[in-house]
């Protein structure tokens, strides 16, 4: 039964869909004639959480539909200087030259083979002889072939193939020479393949309809960056048969359907229990991410805009308590009404970050240019609607960040110098050395960053990111006031000397305006 203070609002927007059965859509699309076999190009990395996702889904698909389709997979990474390189190190290079040659080697094999090495991605290329054997794979072979020429070449060229077809991400699919951005789910998957020309294949007859999802992307026009866009596009790539609307907050529909979504902050993309079915697929996109709330599931990552506070900007009392912007005591830690302090700078980030590590490196040439003598750290971190904390790159950072926040809080002078020497190597998990070299007692170190202080610590920087609304690393803040981003050095310095004209040291950083005399 659907929720009666909604009665009003879906009996508008989702009249005779709501409380009917699915709609059912054609079972296998007309796209193409049956081919001899279609094509099927995976582009990957080897320690590719999303890749190792996929292939559980796409893995027993191509198996099944082995007669009917050609598979390859390509991968993405770079060459410089006759040297190979991937984003998550050299052992993820030590398995994609592993993987490209058992497709040289044992193409039949090649589906079972990245599955198995995809279940355990942190050991690659650890164990993978196990996994060749399963695949009924010349161990020997594949081992000569990675360690030697042969191998390089494969992986060279197969870098070179992906750079010209304009493959960045990973995974990247390919379905009959089209690149494939629906929904990862096994049967979402085996209608491409079928509409692509496999449609002869026992497994593509009879295939059932598509459910129907019904979504309502909720915003509020007040709000400057909230990008319905973004959610609109995202929905229309994972779900094949969508029924979608936009409401906004100062509509009454979009007000009663906040409060009947639990008061989410915006953009939200509410949805109807109609996408518990594709939610249970491993390679649902939002599988940790949905809320219940009654009989809706809502989605709010990233959202930051709520739409019954005050707006601390725009000159209005918003939320009715007759304190408008910087007067509302919500508003004080707005950004628009933190107090300005010339010359303090600040530094948001995460400790595995390859481009805070970039801008780390520079740090010496800015203080030196700007005559600053101390960055405050800050980490960019989240909590998840059940109180957990998470990271982009996971516990491990999580655990680094904590290290680095009680450094800074309990030495503040050693800081950046333990820092600098931990994000000159961000993903090595060995951390002692550079509480070492920076003077630090590593007992200590341990002591808080895994202790109540150092939990702590990383909590007050996730709300003061959510407070900012910064997610991005790095962020630079200057004066407490103002954010931006840079990496090199004399970007860093501009942007921070625009902020600082008075300083003695940033006079030759500012860029004189001209103009013309009346």
């Amino acid at each position: 039964m659907l929720n009666p203070i909604l009665g009003s609002v879906l009996l508008t927007l989702w009249v005779g869909v709501l409380s009917g059965p699915f709609a059912e859509t054609p079972s296998v699309p007309v796209e193409a004639p049956p081919t001899a076999k279609v094509s099927v190009e995976l582009y990957v990395m080897s320690k590719c959480p999303y890749c190792a996702q996929l292939m559980e889904e796409l893995g027993p698909l191509l198996e099944d539909l082995r007669d009917h389709v050609d598979f390859r997979v390509g991968f993405v990474g770079s060459e410089v200087e006759g040297k190979l390189s991937a984003m998550h190190g050299e052992t993820e290079v030590a398995g994609n030259l592993l993987e490209i040659c058992m497709q040289r080697l044992h193409g039949h094999a090649l589906p079972s083979f990245l599955r198995c090495m995809g279940r355990n991605l942190r050991a690659i290329p650890e164990g993978w002889e196990s996994c060749a054997t399963a695949a009924g794979a010349d161990v020997k072979a594949v081992r000569d072939c990675a360690g030697g020429d042969e191998g390089w070449r494969l992986l060279r060229d197969s870098y070179r193939e992906s750079s010209a077809r304009m493959v960045r991400g990973s995974p990247t699919l390919f379905i009959g020479g089209v690149q494939y951005q629906g929904n990862r789910s096994r049967d979402s998957l085996l209608r491409k393949i079928c509409g692509a020309g496999a449609s002869r294949a026992p497994q593509c007859q009879d295939l059932a309809p598509i459910p129907r999802v019904r979504a309502v992307i909720l915003s509020d026009r007040r709000c400057a960056d909230c990008r319905a866009g973004y959610w609109r596009s995202l929905l229309e790539r994972t779900f094949e048969n969508l029924d979608l609307t936009e409401l906004d907050y100062g509509d009454p529909d979009g007000k009663a359907l906040h409060t009947a979504a639990g008061k989410p902050l915006l953009p939200a993309v509410v949805l109807d229990a109609s996408v518990d079915a594709f939610a249970k697929g491993s390679t649902f996109p939002f599988k940790d991410r949905l809320q219940e709330q009654g009989n809706y599931r809502v989605l709010a990552m990233g959202s930051k805009f709520d739409p019954t506070a005050e707006i601390c900007d725009n000159g209005i009392d918003d939320n009715g308590d007759r304190k408008a912007d910087c007067r509302d005591p919500t508003c004080r830690n707005s950004i628009s009404c933190r107090p300005e302090k010339p010359g303090e700078l600040s530094l948001f980030l995460m400790s595995q970050c390859p481009f805070a590590a970039r801008a780390m490196e520079t740090l010496p040439e800015v203080l030196k240019a700007t005559g600053v003598r101390e960055v405050r750290l800050h980490f960019v971190v989240s909590v998840d609607h059940d109180g957990q904390m998470r990271s982009l790159h996971g516990p491990e950072e999580l655990a680094e960040d904590r290290r680095m926040a009680c450094v800074q809080k309990n030495t503040p002078a050693k800081s950046l110098a333990y820092a600098s020497c931990r994000m000159r190597n961000p993903r090595d998990p060995v951390w002692e050395p550079c509480a070492t070299e920076a003077g630090l007692n590593s007992v200590t170190v341990a002591s808080c960053a895994d202790g109540a202080e150092g939990e702590r610590l990383l909590r007050e920087d996730a709300k003061l990111g959510s407070q900012l609304g910064i997610q991005a690393s790095p962020t630079w803040f200057a004066n407490n006031r103002y954010p931006f981003n840079g990496i090199q050095a004399q970007d860093v310095i501009t942007k921070y000397c625009a902020h600082n004209q008075k300083r003695a040291a940033c006079r030759a950083f500012v860029p004189k305006v001209e103009r013309e005399n009346p």
